[in-house]
């Protein structure tokens, strides 16, 4: 009786034991070369746990989880991988997922903003990050959970975080607009829309203007993905957001003002979002997520 009773106990810790490792195995790792798993080196395939780190050589990894997401680590990248992210050390990281699966690089977070989304992530020295998309959206994020921008098929962006403030600064360019009784911008780069506190709105309403000031990251609001306290505005186009109020269901006024000034040169495709410069990045790399920076160019708008 004793005897069995110990057999029992053994079998039933056993099949404990294998139910934690098999829960433990996120899915396989293959390459045409070598690897390096744990810092043990592989060729050919292995399976991968959560917290795996994997650093590729010549060739490129490919990681499937079972949870249906792909990930291709090009040459030379490092990443460990977890269930539901990653973590980018080095290198670049195509990512396709059904579900949500994001990717950690830097301090910026690249979280799917559509299902069934491919998008590219490249982590380039300690702090420049690229974001581009193939298929889908998605949404990067400050490590404070500030949203920065929102990348779409076509236009590639670089975000290259500064050092962190109480009160980190921000540049916007766009259409200056009221939604909600609320001032707010469309930034024409980073496709987000900000909340704007401040005075003297009404003489660029209706105009594309840059908007300077900073992020109050402890506010929240029900029209934009920022609240900014400005300290300047300058209007460097005439109208031309009747489409952008359109899509945004914001509002224009009945009649605008004229500027009744020379307009500086509009903005180039670049500015600042919660600390974080961002930029319309020339070109994130080729491989097998290439026809992400040949992505059609969209007019998708999102907070």
């Amino acid at each position: 009786m004793q005897k069995s009773a110990l057999f029992l106990t053994i079998f039933v810790a056993a099949g404990a034991l294998a139910l934690r490792a098999a829960d433990a195995d996120l899915g396989t790792v293959t390459s045409s070369g070598d690897f390096l798993l744990d810092d043990a080196s592989v060729s050919g395939n292995a399976t991968v746990q959560d917290g795996s780190r994997i650093q590729t050589r010549s060739a490129p990894s490919i990681v499937r989880l079972n949870s249906g997401a792909r990930v291709e680590l090009g040459q030379a990248a490092k990443a460990t991988i977890h269930r539901d992210h990653l973590v980018l050390e080095a290198g670049t990281s195509d990512v396709t997922a059904a579900k949500k699966y994001e990717v950690l690089a830097a301090s910026l977070r690249v979280s799917p903003g559509s299902p069934d989304t491919t998008a590219r992530v490249v982590r380039r020295g300690e702090k420049t990050v690229q974001v581009g998309v193939a298929k889908g959206a998605v949404r990067v994020f400050n490590s404070e959970g500030i949203l920065l921008a929102n990348v779409f098929p076509g236009t590639p962006l670089e975000f290259e975080p500064q050092v962190a403030g109480a009160a980190p600064p921000s540049s916007f360019a766009g259409c200056l607009l009221r939604k909600s009784d609320r001032w707010i911008i469309y930034d024409q780069t980073t496709k987000i829309i900000a909340e704007l506190r401040g005075s003297g709105f009404e003489r660029d309403w209706g105009h594309r203007v840059q908007v300077i000031g900073t992020t109050d990251p402890s506010a929240q609001s029900d029209v934009g993905a920022q609240v900014v306290d400005v300290t300047s505005v300058t209007r460097f186009g005439e109208g031309g957001c009747q489409p952008v109020a359109t899509s945004l269901n914001a509002e224009l006024p009945a009649v605008m003002a004229p500027s009744g000034r020379p307009l500086p040169p509009p903005s180039n495709g670049g500015g600042m979002s919660a600390g974080t410069k961002v930029a319309i990045a020339a070109g994130i790399g080729g491989g097998a997520a290439a026809g992400i920076l040949a992505g059609t160019r969209g007019s998708s708008r999102s907070n």
